[in-house]
């Protein structure tokens, strides 16, 4: 008695592997090759950033404060007061009084102005300043220049706030143009310049202070603002350059970016594919064919059944069925055989059907083959 083992095929075994690929992912070929190609540049972003960490050290500008400063300026004013019953016979108000100065009771009024310089570390400030009244309304405006001189660190001015005298510019001036001017207000203004500020190791120029103190004319009170104190506050620094190696964070960062992306490339290879391979010659052949007559090509899943009594005639050229389908008046029936690498062009017609077939000899042979293999496996 004999017993005939079956061996197993290269068919059977390599089955399992086409089932696993035949269930990846179909995704358009550009748009897989684009996707992949995508991942690709972050994944040499993320190595060239590494390499670059490793590369070049890290160089940090620190700003040291080396000594800081403040420059002060601060207005004040007295008026004085006629004999008055308001204020029982007042003679003075100050800005701490918190009074209300009636314009038909002040006899007139002195301002003034100090300045003075603070620094943390040992330093002198020289400079120039400049005290000016500024006449202004909608319409003009005119500049009086009270003082001026030098100073090193610190200087008091006294000055008068004749604002009756800017009033009786502002009357001359309406009667000249003819345009009463509103709102006029005087603006007393400290503009300080060319300071320098010299320390034990370098001089340096910290700017311009210009402060001020501006109140209404015209008014039936004189109200000043309630602040009149001026400060601006610096720091002289110096910058220091500290080189240091990358923040380990960053080189993990980085690295770890370049080991996923290239995961995901792989991942992302292995779970999709392509839904086009490369074309054979013959189907380069039928995709012109098809694409050259599109108007009178019509694709069908099923080839066509051949009545009874039907004759079925081959055409050697399809240029030849092109002209029998265009004389009948009939479409161009297409059909791709199961059998991979038939394709079949009919033109069908009452009592008769005409086809035309191309052959891809190479895939008709290989299924040929494999018909054959399947059959002596099942005996």
């Amino acid at each position: 008695m004999k017993i005939r083992v079956k061996r197993r095929t290269k068919e059977k075994q390599d089955a399992p592997a086409r089932n696993i690929l035949d269930r990846r992912i179909k995704l358009p070929r550009n748009m897989r090759f684009g996707a992949i190609g995508i991942l690709f540049l972050f994944f040499v972003f993320s190595v060239y950033n590494l390499q670059a960490i490793d590369e070049e050290p890290k160089i940090t500008i620190k700003s040291n404060v080396i000594s800081s400063y403040s420059q002060n300026g601060n207005f004040d004013y007295t008026i004085y007061l006629k004999d008055n019953t308001v204020y029982d016979g007042r003679k003075t108000i100050k800005p701490e009084d918190n009074l209300v100065a009636f314009r038909n009771i002040v006899d007139h009024i002195t301002g003034s102005f100090s300045y003075f310089f603070y620094s943390s570390k040992p330093a002198t400030i020289t400079g120039e300043y400049k005290l000016t009244a500024l006449l202004q309304t909608d319409i003009w405006s005119k500049q009086y220049s009270l003082t001026s001189g030098r100073f090193t660190n610190n200087f008091d001015e006294e000055f008068p706030i004749d604002y009756r005298f800017y009033e009786n510019v502002t009357a001359t001036i309406d009667a000249e143009t003819g345009v009463s001017a509103t709102n006029p207000q005087l603006t007393i203004k400290c503009e300080i310049y060319n300071l320098k500020i010299k320390t034990d190791t370098n001089t340096f120029d910290p700017g311009k202070f210009s402060p001020s103190l501006t109140f209404s004319l015209n008014q039936k009170t004189i109200s000043f603002p309630a602040e009149l104190k001026n400060q601006i506050e610096g720091a002289q620094t110096s910058k220091e350059e500290i080189i240091t190696q990358a923040d380990n964070k960053d080189k993990e960062l980085w690295t770890s970016n370049s080991y996923l992306f290239i995961i995901i490339i792989i991942i992302f290879s292995l779970v999709t594919r392509g839904d086009t391979g490369k074309l054979s010659e013959i189907e380069k052949q039928v995709k012109k064919i098809n694409k050259k007559y599109a108007e009178w090509i019509v694709e069908v899943d099923i080839p066509p059944k051949r009545p009874l009594g039907t004759e079925l005639v081959t055409i050697k050229s399809l240029e030849d069925l092109m002209k029998i389908g265009e004389e009948l008046g009939k479409p161009v029936i297409y059909h791709v055989s199961e059998l991979e690498g038939t394709y079949t062009y009919y033109v069908l017609d009452e009592t008769m059907h005409y086809k035309y077939v191309i052959y891809d000899k190479e895939k008709f042979i290989e299924n040929l083959v494999q018909d054959k293999e399947k059959f002596n496996t099942n005996v």
